[in-house]
C-alpha cells in the first residue's frame, strides 16, 4: 500500500508542481522534487509507522567497489562476471548474439521515435544516423566497461526538452550529472524508494 503511495504522489508531483504559479517551481525540475517528496515520505512517515518500503538500496546497493566501471574481462569480486559459462559454449554465444540483434533492432527504433518527438518539440531536424552511430559506439564502450547498454529514451528527452534542453550539449549535460551522481554520490542514491522511480 506504501509504495502505491509513494508511486502517486511522485507522479502527481510531477503533473501539478510545473503548474504552481511561483518561479522556483519554474527553476527546480518536477522529476527531482519527486524523487524528494518520495524519500521524505518514506523517512519522515512510512518508517515512523513501522513500515518499510524498498529503497535502491535495498535492492541493488550502490557501493564504492560498483561506482565506478570495472571492465568485463576483469576479475572482481564486486561485479561476480563469470565467463566460463559461454567459453567454448556455441548456443550461448548464439544466444548472446540473437539478444543483441533484438536489443539494437528496439534501441534504434525508440531512439528513432524519440528523435521524432524532440524535432516536434524543437522545431528542428535530427540526423537519425549520427543518433544511432553514436549510440551505437556508446552501447559497444559500455558494455566493455561492464554497464548495461541504453538508448534515447522518450520520457528523459520530454523532460529535457520541456525543461530548456535544446542541442547536443542537453543530453550531454544530463549524462555527465547521472555519471557524477553514480560515482559521486552513490550513498545518496541507496535512499530512493522504488516506488519512486515508477512514479
Amino acid at each position: 500500500m506504501w509504495m502505491l503511495v509513494i508511486t502517486a504522489v511522485a507522479m502527481m508531483t510531477m503533473e501539478f508542481l510545473p503548474k504552481v504559479p511561483l518561479q522556483i517551481f519554474k527553476v527546480i525540475p518536477s522529476s527531482l522534487m519527486a524523487i524528494l517528496m518520495a524519500i521524505l515520505l518514506e523517512f519522515a512517515v512510512v518508517r515512523n509507522c513501522g513500515s518499510r518500503t524498498a529503497t535502491i538500496g535495498d535492492v541493488s546497493e550502490f557501493t564504492r567497489e560498483t561506482a565506478f566501471p570495472i571492465p568485463f574481462f576483469v576479475n572482481s569480486p564486486a561485479t561476480g562476471y563469470d565467463l566460463h559459462k559461454i567459453v567454448g559454449s556455441w548456443s550461448a554465444i548464439q544466444n548472446i548474439i540473437v539478444q543483441g540483434i533484438l536489443l539494437c533492432v528496439v534501441g534504434s527504433i525508440e531512439s528513432l521515435m524519440t528523435s521524432e518527438v524532440v524535432e516536434s518539440f524543437t522545431k528542428t531536424p535530427s540526423e537519425g544516423d549520427r543518433s544511432l552511430f553514436a549510440m551505437g559506439l556508446g552501447n559497444i564502450v559500455s558494455g566493455f566497461l561492464g554497464g548495461m547498454g541504453g538508448n534515447a529514451m522518450i520520457g528523459l528527452s520530454t523532460i529535457n526538452v520541456l525543461n530548456g534542453g535544446r542541442g547536443r550539449m542537453a543530453p550531454t549535460c544530463t549524462a555527465i550529472v547521472v555519471m557524477a551522481s553514480v560515482m559521486g554520490a552513490y550513498k545518496l542514491l541507496n535512499f530512493i524508494p522504488v516506488a519512486a522511480l515508477a512514479g
